[in-house]
């Protein structure tokens, strides 16, 4: 292997678990914020989980952000 890492794909289930407070995952998400290993969040995971636990959506709007498909820093969302 040259250096990669496989990422961490975290669906649905583990991110009701997160938001649950559940203790490894909180690890996880700690030693990713730190660089290492990378954690990929997909678009329908964070809506099913927002299901689960009937959170409410936010709007995309002023201040928000999200992350490039290629690119992992933050981008601001703007207004059309």
């Amino acid at each position: 292997m040259t250096g990669l890492r496989t990422p961490r794909i975290l669906d649905a289930s583990a991110l009701v678990e997160l938001f649950s407070g559940h203790s490894t995952l909180m690890r996880l998400i700690d030693d990713a914020t730190a660089g290492s290993p990378v954690v990929v969040v997909p678009t329908l995971a964070i809506a099913e989980a927002q299901a689960a636990i009937d959170a409410p959506s936010p709007a995309l709007g002023e201040g928000a952000e999200c992350a490039g498909p290629a690119d992992s820093r933050p981008v601001r969302a703007r207004r059309h």
